[in-house]
């Protein structure tokens, strides 16, 4: 190298010495001691020569002898000879390595063609390349989402020992008899001391709402209300800390939080155990921090509590209702113990429940039962939606495969002249048909790699696509996070076996038919026409792509035209920029009061710029919050065994107005009414037609389970409103009720603000709102009431729109398909058209002969 050279040059000729200096290590350390330092120093001058000769002759040189030195290197560690080592001396050695360095040399050379022969084609090798990786990219996608909702198992410590422990009822009405419903405190301690029973520890545990303050912005955050032996029962050590002791006094002052809340508000890893923050208005200590993975049973943990913080944090009386039903029940399997065993005992324990808080109802009575929590986790909707998807993703792969086979079969067809000239030159027909099949593996190898990109996405795609819905199985257990949608080993292994499988099955058959040419023929033709015949095969493989193609098409249509419907429902309100959220006022804050702050949020809210109305009560399309059963509606008394159930919404006298609900008869509510006055209520239309028929509601009695139509009293009915969708498209419209929500105080409340443009903009001027009334009151549920809407459809637009983009890309394989055999045909038949063309048939006649 030239002492003047510029730094990239000196670069280029020390790169490739250092690369050839690693390759050495290859061969073992007597060799490297011996001959290691000549064969560098002669790599340096044969590189040095070639670089005068040009860059590219240079690399190739450095490429070449490289990978030499990785091979003979490796072949020297074997045993099988090489640099320094004596040739075998037995007969049967020195054949066994001709052999093998022929046997070497001859895949070195038939690698080479198949490159070239690729290269060659890049027309070919594209398509190819694209059609495989279509087909394994879907495919990879589908698999990893069908690993994790079915495939997984659950992530707990021998998850096959862990049960939940359902708590039934016996109930007249067949559509709840049998229901698992959660336990009470009270019923659950019953359970919890009953003597060997056959699985132990067990843990209760149910979701509660929070607030954090005091570690920056106030947040509501999702606490599990745990018993003692919840995380022994599942097998969970902290990640810091400790968990809460139920002995100690003050275990109700303890919480443990998730590894997200802790690293997003926790700098000082010192600060844990020991670190003090605000929940709900009380001071607590923080003892520990979970793993990252853990989110609990219900998926949504952000902290765990004690039981014994129940009266502190949740409510004073909760764990002394014996008819306040709130709780799930894990355990797991005492050793040697089986679900037959633990099924009889809990029959027991049911009995015994029902002995000593007997159920209101009569016509009740206590059940209980257990379920394998592998099996209470999954969520049918969701893997039945996995395996519709796979179906249609391995539908596409295999529409992809008959390509590719038709495709082999194009190439073979022109390349017959090619493979006789070989065979007649000498090649056997093994060898030819090695080659063909290295073709396959290199492009079978290529297309896993491009389809693994393609899966990457899908996955990304898929993971933001999968709907609430199928994230939990029953009540409070999580069934899949979206999260757990990556790209593993596993599914690389799939990718690969995939592409390397479809790409034999489909290419081995056209490459042993392609090396049983006829080399007499296939010289005589030149190889420029293709037997009618031989498009037989073709043509049926492309029949099945349109076939199959068709059939996605249509199941695509008919789910396509199903989310029509749903979308079409009639929801009985105006849902344009409609923003929606929720808070809840601390304890210390009296309920009676609360009525006033509400009011007041919302006159502040009213008068921001670019807000056309504010209001409270439960958002339509977000489900009920608040359902009861029916006690009188006008005349009509209604007993347990036909009690009609309603859903009750506590709202302001803006609420109509604002949603743009319409009023039929009667009145709303007005600003001045208030506790003092008589009980008043709303009804929507449907129910006016269940309970009155053709008689006039207005007027008449109304009693459900509120508070002020308990004990015997009841409300008048002031107005029928129009229906209003509450619950999803498919399960329509009920009958609702509305009260006046200074009538019934209640500490949390759900404004709705209409504005002029986009709603988000005004989110920042509401903080600002509602930090100036309370500083350390979060809001959250932060969301549209279209987007609410786009949620409760959101599984099957999930499942409609991959159908549709299946069912397009199988119709773009079979166009791919179709083109192929129609353009091998007419290229085969080319001295045909010439022929035609020379005796008079015009450019016309011939397209309409072709197709």
């Amino acid at each position: 190298m030239p002492a003047n050279g510029s730094p990239r040059d000196s670069m280029r000729a020390w790169l490739p010495v250092a690369v050839f200096r690693v390759a050495m290590h290859a061969f073992p350390k007597t060799a490297r001691r011996r001959y290691g330092s000549e064969m560098v120093e002669t790599f340096q001058l044969a590189y040095a020569t070639r670089r005068r000769l040009g860059s590219g002759s240079a690399r190739q040189f450095a490429l070449r002898a490289t990978l030499d030195a990785l091979r003979a290197g490796a072949r020297e560690r074997r045993g099988r000879g090489g640099v320094g080592s004596s040739p075998p001396k037995s007969p049967l050695g020195r054949w066994a390595s001709n052999t093998s360095d022929r046997i070497w040399r001859e895949l070195g050379v038939d690698l080479n063609h198949a490159l070239r022969a690729l290269v060659a084609s890049p027309t070919f090798a594209l398509t190819i390349l694209l059609v495989l990786a279509l087909g394994v990219g879907v495919n990879t996608a589908l698999f990893t989402a069908l690993k994790a909702a079915i495939l997984n198992p659950s992530p707990y410590p021998n998850p096959t020992e862990l049960v939940i422990l359902d708590l039934l009822n016996e109930s007249e009405n067949p559509a709840e008899a049998g229901e698992p419903f959660p336990w009470s405190y009270p019923k659950y301690k019953i359970l919890e001391s009953t003597a060997e029973l056959g699985a132990a520890p067990i843990a209760a545990y149910a979701r509660r709402t929070l607030s954090l303050t005091g570690r920056g912005d106030a947040v509501r955050l999702t606490s599990e209300v745990v018993t003692t032996d919840y995380f022994v029962t599942l097998g969970i050590e902290p990640a810091k800390g400790r968990w809460p002791v139920a002995d100690a006094a003050s275990a109700a002052r303890e919480v443990v939080l998730s590894h997200r809340v802790w690293s997003e508000r926790f700098d000082d890893e010192s600060t844990i155990p020991g670190a003090m923050v605000t929940l709900s208005g009380q001071s607590v200590t923080v003892v520990g921090v979970a793993p990252a993975w853990f989110r609990g049973l219900s998926g949504q943990a952000d902290l765990w509590i004690p039981m014994s913080a129940v009266p502190l944090l949740v409510s004073p009386t909760l764990l002394d209702n014996i008819e306040g039903h709130w709780l799930q029940v894990v355990g797991r399997l005492r050793a040697g113990a089986t679900t037959d065993v633990l099924r009889s005992q809990m029959d027991a324990v049911a009995a015994q429940v029902e002995a000593v808080y007997p159920w209101s109802d009569h016509d009740a009575r206590h059940l209980a039962g257990l379920r394998v929590l592998e099996e209470a986790r999954r969520n049918p909707r969701a893997q039945r939606a996995v395996l519709v998807l796979g179906g249609a993703a391995l539908l596409v792969l295999l529409i992809a495969c008959a390509n590719l086979g038709v495709l082999m079969l194009a190439r073979g067809a022109d390349r017959r002249r090619e493979i006789a000239v070989r065979m007649a030159l000498g090649g056997s027909r093994g060898r030819v048909t090695r080659v063909l099949v290295f073709e396959v593996l290199l492009l079978s190898t290529a297309g896993a790699l491009l389809g693994l990109l393609i899966a990457t996405r899908g996955v990304d795609l898929m993971a933001t696509a999968w709907p609430d819905a199928f994230m939990d199985g029953s009540w409070n257990l999580r069934f899949v996070e979206a999260s757990s949608f990556q790209l593993d080993a596993v599914a690389v292994l799939f990718a690969f076996g995939l592409a390397l499988t479809t790409s034999l099955l489909f290419s081995l058959g056209p490459a042993l038919r392609l090396a049983r040419t006829d080399l007499a023929a296939a010289m005589r033709d030149g190889g420029s026409s293709t037997p009618r015949e031989r498009l037989g095969g073709r043509r049926t493989m492309v029949a099945v792509e349109v076939a199959i193609a068709l059939m996605l098409l249509i199941g695509a249509a008919l789910m396509a035209s199903s989310l029509g419907r749903l979308l079409d429902v009639e929801k009985g309100f105006d849902s344009d920029n409609l923003l929606t959220f929720t808070y809840q006022l601390p304890r210390s804050h009296p309920a009676a009061e609360a009525p006033r702050f509400h009011d007041e949020l919302l006159a502040r809210i009213r008068a921001l710029p670019g807000v056309v109305g504010a209001t409270q009560g439960y958002a339509p399309l977000d489900g009920h919050n608040w359902m009861a059963g029916v006690r009188q509606a006008g005349a009509t008394v209604f007993g347990e065994d036909n009690r009609s159930i309603v859903g009750i919404n506590l709202i302001d006298e803006q609420y109509f107005s604002v949603l743009g609900i319409a009023i039929q008869s009667g009145r709303g509510f007005n600003a001045l009414e208030g506790a003092d006055d008589r009980a008043m209520v709303v009804i929507n239309a449907t129910a006016a037609r269940e309970w009155f028929g053709d008689t006039d509601p207005l007027g008449m009695p109304f009693a459900t389970g509120v508070s002020l139509t308990s004990e015997g009293k009841t409300a008048e009915i002031i107005g029928v409103v129009g229906d209003v969708l509450y619950d999803s498209p498919a399960e329509g419209i009920r009958p609702e009720s509305y009260f006046l929500h200074r009538q019934e105080p209640g500490r949390d409340a759900t404004p709705l603000v209409r504005t002029v443009g986009e709603p988000f903009e005004l989110l920042a001027s509401i903080r600002a709102e509602v930090a100036a009334m309370d500083p350390d009151l979060p809001i959250y549920g932060i969301t549209t009431v279209e987007d609410l809407g786009a949620a409760q459809v959101g599984d099957s637009r999930v499942v409609a729109g991959l159908l549709s983009l299946f069912a397009g890309l199988a119709l773009l394989l079979a166009t791919t398909g179709t083109w192929g055999v129609v353009a091998t045909s007419v290229s085969g038949r080319s001295r045909e058209v010439g022929i035609r063309i020379a005796v008079g048939a015009d450019s016309a006649e011939v397209v309409r002969l072709m197709l």
